[in-house]
């Protein structure tokens, strides 16, 4: 376990002078404070990940599944809008650059911002969010959720048969 230094410092004052313990009182208070602070900010700050799930391909479609997760992993207990970006790696360096037809599918809803590129989506109150990419041929994408702190969220290779 690691202790900050200013744990560290009121606990060798409190061990050294027995009459010092509400300074230690006082800094675990202060240390409660702080991480009661830091829970609601990550509440705060909504989406904290997703999870892909990549259906088969059938008349050129495939659906995309994403649930979106809190920062402490669970489903998304709310509606929430992300950014979400076709991309052509998985390492996020390029945009998609074939030309799909992208439609919501069962959960969520989707507008495209910049057409086969990025995309504004909100999830239904579970966090899930669907999208068909149909493409005639063979292409491959990668789909990414961009999180509120500018992470990208990658999933697995979205491969279209020829």
């Amino acid at each position: 376990m690691t202790i900050s230094s200013q744990t560290r410092d009121c606990l060798t004052t409190a061990l050294a002078n027995p009459t010092a313990g509400n300074d230690v009182k006082t800094h675990l208070n202060q240390v409660t404070t702080n991480q009661t602070n830091i829970t609601a900010l990550q509440t705060a700050q909504g989406v904290g990940g997703a999870t892909f799930s990549i259906g088969s391909e059938s008349s050129d479609a495939i659906v995309v599944g994403i649930q979106l997760n809190d920062p402490d992993g669970d489903a998304m207990t709310v509606a929430s809008a992300v950014t979400i970006l076709l991309l052509a790696d998985a390492a996020g360096a390029a945009f998609n650059t074939d030309d799909y037809t992208i439609a919501a599918g069962t959960d969520g809803a989707i507008e495209q911002l910049v057409a086969d590129k990025i995309l504004y989506a909100i999830s239904e109150t579970d966090g899930d969010i669907d999208l068909s990419l149909t493409i005639s041929g063979s292409a491959t994408c990668y789909v990414a959720v961009v999180l509120p702190n500018g992470k990208l969220v990658v999933s697995d290779a979205v491969t279209h048969a020829a």
